[in-house]
């Protein structure tokens, strides 16, 4: 713009210098011309020359209107140049500022669009992290949900088994509650037929302990505890419990050496996470009916015995059981037997395939 300025503002001003040079060329001409005729016409006559210097006069008067009124037209052209030159140069200082405005607002529209573009690029960069820990997440949570029902599946299997189990118990239970009833019937019966004080209570206690070997097996069946057969332990007769054709004063224990030190025997209760001792004595191995005592009393209590490995135990045989294996604890499981007795006798037995 500053460019196209000056080349106008020199046009111009070329031309208006052109025309004022030509002006002052041609009235230099006719100055010389006319001192030339002078010289010529000098000797002629006076009224001559006054009528040549008359015509002279007019022809310069002409000659000097003309001008003049070239002068004015060309002043006229002038002052017409110099006021489109004004206002091409108002017009070209509207345009600058308009440039300037224009500039101006490309340059904010530009700060904005960058700082728009920094924030785009913020944005775009947290959606793609949080696009990418939904992702994650996403993916845990199917894991979970993948093991969970693995789990579900395993713990359905588990409770049919279990169902099973129970069901099989049940039954196990039924049949165990016939065969107490039966001798509780045998024992009534040797009492009508006059056996002696002593028989009919030892065969209620062999049928007591007898319901309370079946139900740990039953039990142990159920939670996948092995163990020995606990129904031919019960049902053998015991060396140290009499049969019911015993005599009375027969001998409860096996007799032991009489060299042999008391041994401390403890009844344990699991509470709060841990195996406390309940009650704790002092047994001569030669007389261990103590124990044998003890634990009928916490047997009629509603307590299991078991020994340190989950076998269930007898009062006649829990003795030697916790001495042989060098724990001489005996575990007690409270609520051990079922108190639904009188609804199991109305149960019908059924005949079980083995």
């Amino acid at each position: 713009m500053d460019m196209h300025k000056m080349r106008s503002n020199g046009l111009i001003f070329a031309f208006a210098s052109q025309d004022k040079e030509s002006v002052d060329a041609r009235a230099d001409e006719e100055e010389e011309k006319n001192c030339f005729e002078k010289s010529c016409f000098r000797g002629s006559a006076i009224p001559a020359d006054r009528q040549i210097e008359s015509a002279q006069e007019e022809d310069q008067r002409t000659r000097l209107l003309q001008l003049s009124g070239q002068e004015i037209e060309k002043q006229n052209n002038v002052n017409q140049l110099e006021a489109v030159y004004r206002q091409t140069q108002q017009e070209t200082q509207w345009l600058e500022e308009d440039r300037q405005r224009l500039q101006s607002a490309v340059d904010k529209l530009t700060v904005k669009h960058r700082q728009l573009t920094e924030e785009e690029q913020v944005k775009t960069g947290l959606l793609v992290d949080a696009e990418r820990e939904r992702k994650s997440v996403i993916d845990k949570l199917h894991e979970k949900e993948l093991e969970l029902r693995q789990n579900i599946d395993h713990l359905e299997t588990c409770l049919r088994r279990l169902q099973t189990k129970i069901d099989d118990a049940k039954e196990d239970e039924k049949e165990l509650q016939l065969r107490i009833e039966h001798l509780n019937a045998i024992g009534g019966e040797i009492m009508d037929n006059g056996g002696g004080q002593e028989g009919p209570n030892e065969s209620q206690v062999e049928g007591h302990q007898i319901e309370r070997v079946e139900l740990g097996t039953m039990v142990r069946r159920v939670l996948n505890v092995d163990d020995e057969p606990a129904l031919e332990e019960s049902n053998a007769p015991s060396p140290s419990l009499p049969g019911p054709s015993s005599p009375s004063g027969a001998m409860i224990l096996r007799e032991r050496p009489e060299s042999v030190e008391e041994v401390s025997i403890k009844f344990k209760v699991f509470e709060n996470g841990h195996w406390k001792v309940k009650h704790e004595m002092m047994v001569d191995p030669r007389e261990p009916s103590e124990v044998m005592r003890v634990a009928i009393k916490y047997m009629r209590k509603k307590f299991g015995l078991f020994n340190s490995n989950s076998k269930v135990l007898t009062p006649e045989t829990c003795f030697e059981r916790v001495t042989s294996d060098g724990t001489y604890s005996i575990h007690l499981i409270p609520a051990w037997t079922l108190d639904s007795k009188e609804r199991r006798k109305d149960a019908k037995p059924r005949k079980r395939i083995r």
